[in-house]
């Protein structure tokens, strides 16, 4: 091997680790400077592999006990030859760490923490992906061509078949999409401002999880935030998913008892339900679809394997359990598509709401009891789980329970 190529790995790689009492626990090299080297000698290709390796280190109880501390862990960065495997790289790392720590860490390398570019690899299940996306984008296409037709040469616009067609044109959904008209029929405006400020709480409070269990430096920073009661309502805005929940549950009541006043009772509620899954389902679908084949292809990283081939490789193996929307309760450690959690709560609690809803409608007394009962169980179930698991009452953003290494869910319940 040449000077030249040694000196790039050595630089790549992550060097004695700085800043450990400073709460600084990733130690990431270069990974693009590792990943570039392709150096040719005598006929032999050597390429650079990237590898993070896992060191933990032992811990007395006490020190376990602090939550604000992000754990054991400590990632470091090795580039080293692509011949070089798993199990090499870690024999490698244990023996440096012998050599100046001594013997009370133990390392863990596997083949998803290790990274070297190739070729894009397409299997079958990818190209069927192709071709379905390429089926839509015949449609889409086709129809818009139809549209822009009809409204350019023919007078008459109006038929069922016309409009089933247009339906799908990228005209008429841009239209739809980009419409600022307002149904007041319903005198439901306020809605969309309670929905516009629950998602942007949402999506902050979605980025600092997952920057606090990401790599960062001065962990001391965030341990501060934490602990400053000013910060509550930030570090608990997770929870304003609950807001979609409620509205969503007040808007099917208010539609279904509009519904059963007009047809006096006389509602198939089936259709309802069969409509629901065949309007979601589908769009669900292609995403999950889009998980199981191009996702993990689609970029790279220090830590793009491990966490997005982990997606995929439980997308894989569960995805018939997102189908049926019981991911939240069918081996839910393991969980296809983390924040799928929702859907299938929202989608558990549509099939049972008709039967608090028309209760309601249908039994002045009886209904109101019912509903109650039903809001106490809720309550009390969760909570003797919380109790007896001696679980936390509500997300709390300790580093070491939201490291996202191997996407599991946070100690608290998906279930409805």
């Amino acid at each position: 091997m040449k000077i030249i190529t040694f000196v790039l790995v050595f630089d790549a790689s992550a060097k004695s680790p700085q800043g450990l009492l400073f709460g600084s626990s990733y130690h990431m090299g270069n990974f693009d400077e590792c990943v570039g080297i392709k150096e040719s000698e005598d006929g032999v290709t050597i390429e650079g592999q990237y590898c993070l390796a896992t060191i933990k280190w032992r811990q007395n109880e006490e020190t376990k006990k602090v939550r604000t501390e992000r754990g054991e862990t400590l990632r470091w960065a090795v580039c080293v030859p692509s011949a070089c495997d798993a199990s090499t790289v870690a024999g490698f790392v244990s023996d440096v760490l012998s050599h100046t720590v001594g013997n009370s860490t133990s390392v863990e390398v596997t083949e998803k923490n290790c990274y070297t570019r190739k070729p894009i690899t397409v299997k079958t299940l990818d190209i069927a992906f192709l071709g379905i996306m390429l089926f839509f984008l015949v449609i889409l296409v086709s129809t818009t061509i139809f549209e822009v037709y009809t409204l350019r040469y023919e007078r008459k616009r109006n038929s069922p078949l016309r409009d089933i067609i247009v339906s799908f044109s990228l005209i008429n959904n841009m239209k739809k999409i980009l419409s600022t008209k307002q149904n007041n029929s319903l005198g439901l405006e306020c809605v969309n401002g309670i929905r516009a400020l629950a998602m942007i709480f949402i999506l902050g409070s979605h980025a600092c999880m997952f920057i606090g269990g990401g790599p960062i430096m001065d962990t001391e920073s965030l341990n501060r935030l934490l602990r400053d009661p000013t910060n509550a309502f930030v570090l608990n805005n997770s929870l304003l998913v609950d807001t979609f929940l409620f509205m969503s549950a007040f808007l099917f009541c208010r539609l279904l008892i509009i519904e059963l006043d007009k047809r006096r009772g006389r509602l198939n509620i089936l259709s309802i339900l069969i409509f629901r899954y065949i309007r979601v389902t589908p769009a669900y679908m292609i995403v999950l679809f889009f998980y199981m084949t191009w996702l993990p292809k689609i970029g790279e990283g220090p830590l793009w394997n491990e966490k997005v081939q982990l997606e995929q490789e439980r997308c894989i193996d569960r995805w018939w359990t997102n189908i049926l929307y019981i991911n939240n309760y069918v081996k839910p450690e393991g969980m296809c598509m983390f924040q799928s959690w929702y859907l299938a709560v929202d989608t558990q609690l549509f099939f049972v709401a008709p039967i608090l809803i028309y209760s309601l409608w249908n039994w002045r007394r009886f209904g109101p009891i019912l509903a109650a009962v039903a809001t106490i169980v809720s309550l009390v179930i969760p909570s003797v789980i919380t109790y007896k698991e001696r679980l936390d009452p509500t997300i709390l953003f300790y580093p070491k329970y939201v490291v996202f290494k191997s996407l599991k869910p946070f100690e608290f319940c998906f279930c409805t």
